[in-house]
């Protein structure tokens, strides 16, 4: 995979991280519903980042989930206002992170 699809693939597996941890961890007002959106977001970024592999199908090798999870922690403290989030990634790649339809459950 070149390094610019690479780059997209590891973008989109930090938003979907990030997104998956809003989904489990935050504090949500029912009425405002966020949560749709947020799972909108994920398979939007599924979708993308299904098409880049489909055309690069090694290119998961070369991803390194836990500094991806990283960045996407911290993004996701940022937008929660938690500091407690898991130290390391919750999630598996394929089963979980690429699973079109699979969410967390939310913990609040």
């Amino acid at each position: 995979m070149g390094d610019d699809m690479l780059d997209v693939a590891e973008g989109l597996i930090t938003q979907i991280l990030a997104r998956l941890l809003e989904l489990e961890f935050a504090v949500v007002d029912p009425v405002a519903r966020p949560r749709r959106h947020w799972q909108a977001e994920v398979e939007a970024y599924r979708g993308h980042l299904r098409r880049r592999v489909k055309r690069a199908p090694s290119a998961l090798k070369q991803i390194d989930l836990a500094e991806l999870y990283a960045d996407a922690r911290r993004i996701a403290a940022l937008s929660l206002d938690r500091a407690d989030l898991p130290e390391r990634c919750p999630y598996a790649l394929q089963a979980q992170v690429m699973e079109t339809g699979w969410y967390p459950v939310a913990h609040s």
